[in-house]
């Protein structure tokens, strides 16, 4: 009877659909409590705990319920809430990888524990950092915030600065993956900046493949990538040269910022873009077009990186029509990233020339170059 109520179990994990809330989980209930085994492990080790906490929901309620039902059976027969499946992930590992953050909060207010590392040394808190997925962003720091908020409530201490098996902390995942929200989060929870080493090579951007997204999408990483430089210089980090060579690097593997003059004009001129380009609104008082119009010089003092990220995640660049798109977001990737080019480029000339050119001079050079050919000094200056 008991395997065949554990036959039922599963089976009722995948008809979920099928079934309203109260219906599902009562009927979960039943069947815990007629013997079904809450912790009965497939060949991944993976209980139904573990596979509730896979599944990707955003109204994950019911989920979140029938967790409490599973952990409450499990307690009754003495078993722990941390079982690892083959991989050393625990329930709460996936509840947070698949942001289900209903399920989160159950495991974590029946004793889940928040510090435990999987095989590859990441904990909680360093998946919730590294996870760069394009259907949980700009939100992904509010799952973060409340695994704090309850943690505290759980007079749970949080090991902030835990290294994974390759010595990175959660703060080096968030900035590698271009999570600026999450980096101020784990700032303020006191992670350790003194001693932070800047993600550099692969570990940089290493979870957002880029080159499956559209080009009009760059400036989402782009904008991404210098709001998290930002952040980090505001709360006292000191950019060293191997660090601004990974952002320059990056730009320019992928080529984020616009290669043609001509391209500007075609914006400028273009009657019907300007007609749809005025409808599109940066913020209250800023339209597209009104940004287009502005030299990088004025637009840096209107907008701040993390303006124009905020721009890049409303998708309003859907709104203009597809053959602009592409062309609009190469040129917002320019005029953004000018001022950072221009900021280290001056050391690269300085080293080229020997230090024998005024700066003036080459304030003056900056200037007439656009910043592919910025990112060209580097290769001649190394």
């Amino acid at each position: 009877m008991a395997q065949e109520n554990q036959k039922c179990l599963k089976e009722l994990e995948s008809i979920h659909e099928e079934l309203n809330r109260d219906g599902y989980v009562k009927m979960a209930e039943v069947l815990l409590r007629n013997g079904a085994d809450p912790i009965i492990a497939d060949a991944d080790g993976c209980t139904p705990l573990h596979n509730l906490s896979k599944r990707f929901y955003y109204n994950d309620e019911d989920y979140g319920q029938l967790t409490e039902i599973l952990l409450k059976v499990s307690r009754e027969k003495g078993y722990q809430v941390d079982i690892q499946d083959k991989l050393g992930q625990t329930p709460l590992h996936l509840a947070v990888r698949n942001h289900m953050v209903d399920e989160t909060e159950v495991l974590l207010r029946c004793g889940a524990d928040p510090n435990l590392a999987d095989k590859e040394g990441l904990t909680p808190l360093h998946i919730i950092s590294k996870n760069f997925d394009m259907r949980f962003l700009p939100d992904n720091h509010f799952l973060l915030k409340k695994f704090f908020k309850i943690n505290d409530e759980m007079q749970q201490t949080i090991q902030i600065d835990a290294q994974d098996n390759e010595g990175r902390t959660p703060l080096q995942w968030a900035v590698g993956d271009l999570n600026p929200d999450v980096v101020d989060v784990l700032l303020d929870r006191g992670a350790n900046l003194s001693n932070f080493v800047f993600p550099h090579g692969k570990d940089f951007c290493k979870e957002y493949n880029i080159i499956n997204h559209a080009h009009w999408n760059k400036l989402k990483p782009a904008s991404g990538a210098l709001t998290v430089v930002e952040r980090l210089e505001k709360r006292g980090y000191d950019l060293v040269r191997s660090d601004v060579m990974t952002v320059i690097e990056f730009f320019a593997k992928y080529e984020l910022f616009e290669q043609s003059s001509d391209l500007e004009k075609w914006l400028h001129d273009d009657e019907e873009f300007t007609f749809e380009a005025k409808k599109v609104m940066i913020n209250l008082s800023l339209s597209l077009h009104d940004l287009i119009q502005l030299p990088p010089e004025k637009a840096s003092k209107q907008l701040t990186y993390t303006d124009y990220l905020k721009f890049a995640r409303s998708y309003d660049l859907w709104k203009l029509s597809k053959s602009y798109q592409e062309a609009c977001s190469m040129n917002l990737c320019e005029k953004m990233s000018r001022g950072f080019f221009r900021r280290w480029a001056l050391d690269s000339i300085l080293e080229l020339t020997r230090y024998q050119l005024p700066i003036l001079c080459c304030e003056i050079v900056i200037q007439k170059l656009k910043n592919d050919d910025l990112c060209n000094l580097r290769d001649e200056g190394e």
